[in-house]
């Protein structure tokens, strides 16, 4: 509970921290899920059992709840969660963030005691506010791929009136089997569908 966390002056902060903004999530790393950011940002790296498992980030080292996800300052997680490698990230939409600020060590002062390894603080998009007139906007993605044969889909609506803004997004992604290649071939049980919901009101 409690009002939401306020998100860290990443430029003028007293740690070491990296900004990951949508582009380079969904544009140039492609990346399935959360987890996945964690593949090329400094200082973390990601655990994963199989693409079907969401993965777990390590941050510094540290990973499970003491590393902590705040979703527009509302913490995500908890000290209820595992301590060892976990899925729970991967229930986060990656098309949801907007920007992401990374911080490397304790943040606990800030943050709480179980951002122990690090702390990640998601911006989600807003809803564009289009004045005292009514407005909607839309926005359709799809991307194929020919390694697993894969569909993800992407569809967000939003409308304004005044100084209220609705936003709705829902994603789906079918990944197929991971073709190897030559000397692997098909890898079976690695395929798996994702259905994503989200709404958000400001």
């Amino acid at each position: 509970g409690g009002a939401p966390l306020k998100p860290p002056e990443v430029f003028d902060a007293p740690f070491s921290a990296e900004v990951v903004d949508s582009g380079k999530i969904q544009d140039e790393q492609q990346a399935r899920t959360v987890p996945d950011v964690f593949k090329e940002v400094t200082g973390a790296s990601v655990q994963k059992t199989s693409p079907g498992h969401g993965g777990s980030p390590y941050i510094r080292g540290f990973t499970g709840y003491r590393n902590l996800l705040l979703i527009d300052g509302i913490r995500f997680n908890n000290s209820l969660f595992r301590d060892g490698p976990v899925q729970y990230w991967n229930l986060v939409d990656a098309f949801l963030i907007d920007r992401m600020d990374v911080i490397r060590g304790p943040s606990s002062v800030m943050y709480g005691s179980d951002s122990i390894g690090g702390t990640v603080y998601v911006h989600t998009r807003d809803p564009e506010i289009g004045g005292p007139e009514a407005a909607f906007h839309g926005r359709t993605y799809y991307r194929y791929g020919s390694a697993d044969d894969s569909h993800t889909a992407r569809q967000e609506v939003s409308g304004s009136v005044d100084s209220l803004g609705v936003s709705l997004g829902l994603t789906y992604r079918d990944f197929n089997d991971l073709d190897g290649g030559r000397s692997l071939g098909l890898m079976p049980n690695t395929g798996y569908d994702e259905y994503d919901g989200d709404a958000k009101v400001v």
